[in-house]
């Protein structure tokens, strides 16, 4: 409907809990430990998951959704400032928004510019291919590669949404204020506190330092 493809949603006429139970809209609250991280991690340590591994990477270390990462070019990274500029749709609405690049997510980054993934830059069944500017070479869902390494890691209730999840979760136990994570993460809530707090330059290295002294439980 926002974006008028549909007239009006076949939904809208729907009392609440006609459709899906109140009890099943519950949130998911899956936080990766740091134990669980290293396996996803090393499940992806293969010559054809080395995009998914730093994919991984830059999910947990910057809290960005899947598509910003597929969308993501060489363009928005910064490796002088340590940041990416990070852009999402919501409907007709163009967002973007800096994010930290900690020190595996810039080292994951470098190598791999420097030796591409062997499964990226696939050409799709429909013929289409990605650009050689996009970082991680993917212009279709990981869905198929990230299900394989879960499993293969032992952590099949893993979902791609939780290594988000955990960003941000770890952001606040930092000390980070809520906030400023939500500006972090690109949360279009709490509303009337992003009328008065952008994210700046001084937010951006905040989380870059929080992120990174958490990694030194993770072993890569």
């Amino acid at each position: 409907v926002v974006n008028d493809w549909l007239v009006r949603s076949p939904f809208a006429k729907a009392k609440k809990g006609e459709l899906i139970a109140v009890a099943h809209e519950a949130k998911r609250q899956v936080v990766l430990t740091s134990e669980n991280e290293q396996k996803l991690l090393q499940a992806c340590s293969t010559s054809k998951r080395r995009h998914l591994k730093a994919m991984i990477i830059a999910a947990i270390d910057t809290g960005c959704r899947q598509g910003e990462l597929r969308r993501l070019r060489w363009s928005d990274v910064d490796l002088q400032a340590n940041t990416l500029r990070v852009t999402s749709y919501k409907g007709k609405t163009v967002n973007r928004r800096l994010v930290p690049i900690t020190d595996r997510l810039r080292a994951a980054l470098l190598d791999l510019r420097t030796k591409p993934s062997v499964a990226a830059f696939r050409r799709l069944r429909t013929g289409e291919t990605a650009d050689n500017t996009l970082v991680f070479g993917v212009v279709d869902s990981v869905k198929k590669s990230f299900d394989a390494a879960r499993i293969q890691a032992g952590l099949p209730h893993i979902r791609f949404h939780d290594l988000r999840h955990t960003a941000g979760t770890f952001l606040a136990h930092g000390g980070m204020n809520i906030a400023l994570v939500a500006e972090i993460l690109g949360h279009s809530d709490p509303k009337t506190t992003r009328r008065y707090i952008n994210a700046t330059v001084d937010t951006v290295e905040a989380a870059r330092d929080i992120l990174n002294k958490r990694q030194v439980a993770v072993s890569v």
